[in-house]
């Protein structure tokens, strides 16, 4: 069972106006369920090294990486990045173990993950950030972004999964979901529990800044050709990320 907590985090600057409207839109979808907030007074970041460089370099979503997959392992839940819009009830799949969705069709999103505590591939996820386990993917961490990464040992993990974007139930209680669930906007009513604004939350240039206003018109006003060009331009840099990470790894047990 996944426990009715929200996990999110912010560190370094004070939090913008639009994060915290947004957070409270989460609430108002959510009114039964814990919420914390995670940041440099409240968990520590010392405890993994990769973390620690992190903060100290102030790489704020690369320190994220780490802190989704610890307070997930420790308490369950669900892991919202604040760039993460939920439509509606998250309560549905409270039942299994484990519930991601895609970000593209070939590869998963990490902008909001639902688990138990002490899952298996939550914690193995995390061993990677301790170097303890596929230690071939410790260079790779910063060279990547963590959703190809996840999406490599999650399909070593799990053979019988197929990066396809499909909707998929693997073993008992784990459940991929297409990314109109949790990434894009659908028509879809069984799915659109979410959206995935892509935005730069943690500070963007000038340049990021006119790209990211570019997007959110283009969502806003066309959001089927916005989903079909943005999901199909994501697609085809993440297959040659996922390639280049498993050529990496190769022959790692």
């Amino acid at each position: 069972m996944i426990p009715k907590i929200v996990h999110y985090a912010w560190f370094g600057r004070e939090i913008p106006i639009e994060v915290e409207e947004r957070v409270q839109r989460w609430k108002q979808i959510l009114p039964d369920w814990e919420f914390k907030l995670w940041n440099e007074e409240n968990w520590d970041f010392s405890q993994y090294s990769f973390s620690k460089q992190m903060y100290e370099t102030k790489n704020w979503a690369y320190l994220t990486d780490v802190l989704r997959l610890d307070v997930l392992n420790k308490y369950g839940g669900v892991y919202l990045d604040t760039d993460m819009e939920l439509k509606k009830s998250l309560s549905p799949f409270l039942s299994k173990r484990l519930v991601m969705g895609y970000l593209y069709k070939n590869s998963l999103a990490t902008g909001i993950i639902l688990a138990e505590p002490n899952h298996e591939f939550i914690n193995n996820m995390l061993q990677v950030y301790e170097n303890r386990v596929f230690t071939k993917m410790q260079p790779l961490l910063l060279e990547y972004t963590n959703n190809p990464i996840m999406t490599v040992l999650f399909s070593t993990l799990y053979p019988e999964f197929s990066n396809t974007g499909v909707r998929q139930e693997i073993q008992d209680g784990i459940l991929i979901l297409p990314l109109d669930y949790f990434s894009y906007f659908s028509r879809n009513r069984e799915a659109n529990f979410a959206e995935h604004l892509f935005m730069n939350s943690w500070g963007e240039s000038n340049k990021q800044s006119v790209r990211s206003s570019l997007k959110s018109v283009l969502r806003n006003h066309f959001p089927t050709l916005w989903t079909s060009l943005s999901s199909e331009n994501g697609r085809k840099v993440t297959e040659k990320d996922i390639r280049n990470i498993f050529k990496e790894i190769e022959n790692e047990a």
